[in-house]
């Protein structure tokens, strides 16, 4: 930078300018040479972050460095939990993205965000930037990206409990990464279908699925997906009741988690592992678990996963007689759920409550949480993903009525 006069204006904003593009590419050098995972990225990532900040601030000057750079940062920012700041960077790059014209990166930026927004329990946001990406993708002929978004937000609404809106978005998916003879995509898609074929009791069905789906993911030596496929296949030997198959599968999930450094998914299997024991009636594992995932949720503020371990918590209560202790943690339940404004959760608590009264010999009160449950269920159709839930009630009649 030669001949520099700071005392000119345009001079000093050129000469701020360069050090942002040389800042830039020190950082692509960094990510580069030591890769996004590294244990020194843990502690530079926020020098990384004001780095991208600024070169966003260049527009189409420093467009072309900063791109990469939120592409390659996206896995650690969303393991490691840091997602209100990387929402502070992805939602400019996404309007900038759409100012320059830039179809492919708008798309993966919506991706990006869209990914995020399922993190933090946020629905409308996720489907928004999902439908974006998708309307994008077909605009631009990017048929990848198309089936990714396609199937990501398919997965979303599994677990919203919209079962049949997600097998036709995830079917769709597949058909277009089987044309493409994509594994990355055919594999997290055969996971998704598994994960909803297990909350249709589906068992053959959804473990076919689990199991290609780590078949692919330990032929490509893929972490990140084989913890998703084992995790998944621990969920559904928990609903099939094989406490060992799951215990197995979550500690395999567990290890890849801590390999890859995903904070979220570690807690869940954490919770999962509690789940086994509980199974086993191994109290002391099962507390020790569900209360390691408890407090990664509170850090994480994820107050879905809350709701899951308050549940655990009810029926580990439950299964221990522990009537006083049972009967706070459901009522923090229900109430979890309720703000979450997620239905199937509520009706879920509802049924514990029926199985605690019935449990406690209090046949009027256990007839009564169970009309409130079945009542709510009148209203959800059986293709919406409550198929368990309808299952449940059905059985609490039955006791009911034996009783």
């Amino acid at each position: 930078m030669a001949g520099v006069n700071l005392n000119l204006a345009g001079d000093r904003l050129n000469y701020f300018q360069q050090g942002i593009l040389l800042n830039l590419q020190y950082w692509q050098g960094c990510l580069a040479e030591n890769g996004e995972e590294s244990g020194a990225l843990e502690q530079d990532y926020p020098g990384l972050l004001r780095a991208i900040a600024y070169g966003l601030d260049l527009a189409a000057a420093g467009w072309p460095l900063t791109f990469p750079l939120i592409e390659q940062l996206a896995p650690f920012m969303e393991r490691r939990g840091y997602w209100e700041a990387w929402r502070e960077l992805l939602q400019p790059a996404l309007a900038l993205a759409g100012r320059l014209g830039e179809r492919a990166a708008e798309v993966n930026m919506a991706v990006l965000l869209a990914r995020l927004s399922f993190r933090q329990s946020r629905p409308a946001d996720t489907v928004h930037y999902y439908r974006r990406a998708i309307r994008l993708a077909r605009q631009t002929g990017d048929v990848y990206n198309l089936a990714r978004a396609c199937t990501n937000l398919g997965y979303s609404y599994i677990e919203w409990g919209f079962l049949h809106r997600a097998e036709i978005l995830c079917c769709y998916a597949l058909d277009i990464f089987d044309q493409l003879d994509n594994d990355h995509g055919r594999a997290h898609t055969k996971n998704h279908l598994g994960v909803l074929y297990t909350q249709q009791g589906r068992w053959a069905l959804a473990r076919q699925h689990l199991e290609q789906a780590c078949q692919i993911w330990q032929s490509r030596h893929d972490e990140y997906g084989s913890m998703y496929g084992y995790m998944n296949l621990g969920v559904l030997f928990i609903y099939m009741e094989d406490a060992e198959s799951a215990l197995r599968h979550s500690e395999m999930a567990l290890h890849y988690a801590e390999q890859v450094g995903e904070k979220l998914e570690a807690a869940t299997i954490t919770m999962n592992l509690g789940i086994a024991y509980r199974l086993k009636e191994q109290w002391v594992e099962a507390q020790h678990f569900t209360r390691q995932a408890e407090q990664v949720f509170q850090d994480l503020s994820h107050n879905f996963g809350l709701a899951l371990v308050l549940d655990n918590w009810a029926l580990i209560y439950m299964q221990q007689q522990d009537w006083e202790k049972a009967a706070w943690t459901l009522q923090a339940a229900l109430k979890a759920w309720r703000d979450l404004d997620n239905k199937y959760g509520e009706i879920r608590v509802m049924t514990y409550y029926a199985e605690y009264e019935l449990n406690r010999g209090q046949k009027s009160a256990a007839h009564r949480w169970l009309r409130q449950a079945e009542h709510l269920l009148r209203e959800q159709s059986r293709t919406k993903g409550y198929t368990l839930l309808f299952q449940r009630a059905d059985e609490i009649r039955r006791n009911l009525t034996k009783n």
